[in-house]
């Protein structure tokens, strides 16, 4: 696509007031048969030109496809009661829905039991589903982020607290969706 775009050479409230000068002095001319008021509006036209800078512009552009991000909870907890099955269901559904839309990157991150504790020297061992999805925004530029989803029972250990949720909520630029493959009222 081809285009005109302009780049003035001097700010707007230093042209304007001149241009209004030139036209008021023009329009003086020109009304009173001024002999070389055509050449001089031509000169001042050109004169404007210039300083508008008018340039052409050809411009491409490519399609990038959105991202959606799936995080995968893959903790032993998913191993109860036909979790996994359902997890797995889910996927497959989420996969074909997602390639009807067409132009949509998946992204796919498995979190697993975190068994030791975590970096920061914790002894908590549980669903790192939080930091796995994390980990995986990082890699997403922030324009093309579509959705996130959790594939999950629920029972994950590292979700931030309050306060710190909303700090992570500028993390995630887009809608975050949770299907839970537990059932109401079942324990582990």
């Amino acid at each position: 696509m081809t285009s005109v775009i302009f780049a003035p050479l001097v700010p707007a409230w230093l042209a304007l007031p001149g241009a209004a000068a030139a036209i008021l002095l023009l329009g003086f001319a020109l009304m009173n048969r001024a002999p070389g008021a055509l050449l001089r509006a031509a000169a001042f036209g050109l004169l404007a030109l210039a300083i508008l800078d008018p340039r052409l512009a050809e411009e491409t552009r490519e399609v990038r496809p959105d991202v959606a991000v799936i995080a995968l909870d893959r903790s032993a907890s998913q191993s109860v009661d036909g979790r996994g099955e359902r997890t797995d269901a889910a996927l497959a559904a989420l996969r074909a829905a997602l390639a009807k839309l067409g132009n949509v990157e998946v992204r796919e991150i498995e979190a697993k039991d975190d068994e030791g504790g975590d970096r920061r020297g914790t002894e908590a061992e549980g669903t790192r589903l939080y930091s796995a999805l994390e980990r995986a925004l990082a890699q997403v530029p922030r324009g093309r982020l579509g959705a996130a989803f959790a594939l999950t029972d629920g029972q994950v250990h590292d979700a931030p607290d309050a306060a710190a949720a909303k700090s992570a909520a500028t993390i995630v630029s887009g809608p975050v969706h949770v299907l839970l493959t537990g059932r109401t009222g079942e324990r582990d």
